[in-house]
């Protein structure tokens, strides 16, 4: 009996070596195994955060290239005399007042900021990359038209006596945005509150008033210069229109009309540099500014591109807005502001519209209804209907006080949509 025992206990001895080369084996794969786990995760940290931060530098310099266009749009505001020629930001302490434009003025327009520590920002519009390109857009004056190139740097800034391109600094992210920037002519066919081609398709109802003060109430092509004889010769008016001016009426020989001629662009081109641009139709009546009030009233309740008057009416100021076709069907006020409609014009029974400025029909313009003003002056190319229904007013009138001040303000340089170039 011990000799049967004492063979049971060797084998359980001889099994133990085993069992604890096993559970070391164990330990060794969980111990490797953990390692590439921990190894793996703080990889893909790793890798996770290098792409947040360059995402994060090229956005910032996205930014600052925006900057950068807006920054040398504002350059040729600034300037005194338009249109600019010379595209020559200066760097001049000792002036009176200082004219600090640029930090190097044998670059162009040059500015840099401090991001955070040693993180900088840089945009540059280089005098090389920007120029007038008025004679390739058309036979326009000398400084009409300008390219804009701007280049724009994220870089860590470790020693500032050198270029942000040279050792010890650090490039990190660049952008590029090419833009084109306009200054707008806006030559009106005549001195006149009503501009219309052709006579015969003018009616100005009993609720019309056509006012042109010491200058024209109502300008048109002179029939005699017509390619197609009209039906009439002269502006249809009911007894109760009221029509006034020196003169009320004038046959222009010399009348242009098209947006070539008022713009110096094609109605596309112009949409391109548009502050609002209403491109959505609402079955054939065009945009509905009905529609377009409830979305501006929620973008002025968050504060920024307008206000609100008493009655709660938003009042968009300072603004070229082009629509392709417009229907009136709620309360809205323009002041100084251009308003472009390619295509028609109308009004609904709800319309009630001020406009201060100018504004520009290529189709027709069907006024009969609600109530609509424009203070300036109105250039329509197709049929003109001003007060000709039994409710609601349609007024027009001249003042070019108003369209001076539109040629200064909205009218000075422009940016087009920038597009930036493959990087």
């Amino acid at each position: 009996m011990r000799a049967s025992g004492s063979c049971e206990g060797d084998a359980v001895d001889a099994r133990s070596p085993e069992r604890g080369s096993a559970i070391i084996w164990a330990l060794i794969f969980v111990a490797i195994t953990s390692g590439l786990v921990v190894t793996h995760t703080a990889l893909m940290a790793s890798r996770r955060a290098d792409r947040d931060a360059r995402y994060n530098r090229a956005g910032l310099a996205s930014t600052f290239a925006r900057s950068g266009l807006q920054d040398a749009v504002s350059w040729f505001h600034s300037r005194s005399n338009q249109p600019i020629t010379t595209f020559a930001p200066s760097n001049d302490p000792a002036a009176v007042p200082p004219r600090i434009e640029t930090l190097d003025p044998t670059i162009g327009l040059v500015r840099e900021f401090e991001i955070n520590g040693n993180l900088w920002g840089r945009y540059e519009v280089a005098r090389t990359e920007t120029r007038d390109i008025s004679s390739q857009r058309g036979n326009l004056t000398p400084g009409s038209v300008w390219e804009l190139g701007v280049h724009a740097f994220v870089y860590r800034r470790r020693d500032p006596s050198r270029s942000y391109r040279e050792p010890p600094n650090q490039l990190l992210g660049t952008k590029a945005l090419t833009s084109e920037i306009r200054w707008l002519q806006l030559n009106l066919p005549a001195p006149a509150a009503l501009c219309a081609e052709d006579p015969s398709r003018v009616s100005v109802g009993d609720h019309g008033r056509v006012e042109g003060g010491d200058s024209i109430a109502i300008a048109f092509r002179d029939p005699a210069s017509m390619p197609v004889a009209p039906v009439t010769t002269e502006p249809s008016l009911t007894a109760g229109a009221v029509v006034t001016g020196t003169p009320t009426q004038l046959p222009a020989s010399v009348y242009e009309a098209g947006p070539e001629h008022i713009f110096a662009m094609r109605l596309d081109e112009l949409r391109t540099y548009s502050d609002v641009s209403l491109d959505k139709d609402v079955g054939s009546g065009g945009f509905n500014w009905g529609s377009f009030l409830a979305w501006l009233k929620s973008i002025l309740s968050g504060g920024g591109g307008g206000s609100s008057t008493t009655t709660d009416v938003p009042v968009i100021d300072g603004k070229l807005i082009v629509a392709k076709g417009l229907r009136f069907d709620g309360k809205m006020a323009l002041t100084n502001s251009l308003l472009v409609v390619d295509g028609d014009l109308t009004s609904g029974m709800l319309g009630d519209a001020r406009i201060d400025g100018l504004v520009y029909v290529s189709g027709n313009a069907i006024l009969d209804r609600g109530k609509f003003e424009v203070h300036g002056a109105m250039i329509v190319r197709g049929q003109v209907k001003l007060g000709t229904g039994s409710s609601g007013s349609a007024l027009v009138h001249y003042d070019p006080a108003k369209i001076d001040l539109l040629r200064r303000t909205v009218g000075k340089y422009r940016a087009q949509r920038g597009r930036s170039p493959a990087q």
